[in-house]
């Protein structure tokens, strides 16, 4: 298996025995109840050994290194999902283009024609060399390592610890990321995620979204960040989901004008 892209990197975990079995029986199920199957993304986003009990598997991160002057934004989701990392790029399981494209380009964020951002290479491409017209350099990063259609299947997988064994080092590795890319501010996509960053609550978010910003704080060594949590990139529990998504995001580029330019401040 080689990565699908410059963006993807091969993680290799070892399991116990039983961590192995139910692990390798999880993605191996071709048929089941109530989940799409991992069986197809055997080989491609993932390998299973059975002699030395370990998987192998892609991870995905975008963080262009030119930010051709403006400030970075982070934008900051659970985990990968096997599609995007099949295809080489966030946010391309859809058809078509994905809505969190759209939802960027309706908020002045990000802009890009349907013929380049359907193309998952092309996208990738405009990202990383910031071609893109909008006040940010956006990148993209997951807070956790391994590839699941769902977040909850992390649990399934791999109980309270949601990572593989060697890969249990979330919050060191987060820390690392964010001190090294030092982005202006985190949009977070994922309500478990926005609790474990900020260590506040999400409860209820999506209802707290419909009336302002639900924000907190990350600290790394002597620079604070701010964390907004808004809606899961393809949500749609709501007949009016996509003016809730795209108003969010405006509400949180205002909050992010408010503060001008420059870095996120030390204390």
């Amino acid at each position: 298996m080689r990565p699908r892209s410059i963006i993807n990197s091969i993680r290799v975990a070892h399991l116990s025995e039983s961590e192995y079995q139910v692990l390798a029986g999880y993605l191996r199920d071709s048929r089941p109840t109530g989940r799409r199957s991992y069986a197809p993304y055997i080989g491609t986003v993932f390998e299973l050994d059975d002699t030395a009990r370990s998987v192998s598997f892609q991870d995905e991160c975008l963080l262009p290194v030119d930010p051709r002057g403006r400030p970075k934004l982070l934008l900051l989701v659970s985990n990968a999902h096997p599609e995007s990392i099949k295809n080489g790029m966030f946010h391309t399981a859809e058809s078509g283009v994905a809505d969190l494209w759209n939802d960027l380009r309706a908020v002045a964020l990000f802009s890009g024609d349907r013929v380049k951002l359907s193309s998952p290479a092309s996208l990738r491409d405009w990202c990383l060399s910031v071609r893109y017209d909008g006040p940010f350099c956006i990148g993209l990063a997951c807070y956790w390592i391994f590839p699941t259609f769902h977040p909850k299947h992390l649990r399934e997988l791999f109980r309270p610890e949601v990572e593989p064994p060697g890969f249990r080092d979330t919050e060191t590795r987060f820390q690392r990321l964010v001190r090294d890319w030092q982005p202006r501010a985190i949009i977070s996509f994922n309500g478990d995620v926005f609790e474990c960053v900020t260590g506040r609550s999400s409860r209820g978010y999506t209802g707290r979204l419909r009336d302002g910003t639900v924000e907190g704080d990350y600290r790394v060594e002597s620079v604070t960040y701010r964390v907004f949590q808004t809606f899961p990139a393809a949500w749609r529990y709501d007949s009016d989901a996509d003016r809730l998504r795209r108003e969010s995001l405006r509400k949180i580029v205002e909050q992010l004008h408010l503060v001008g330019s420059g870095r996120p401040a030390a204390s």
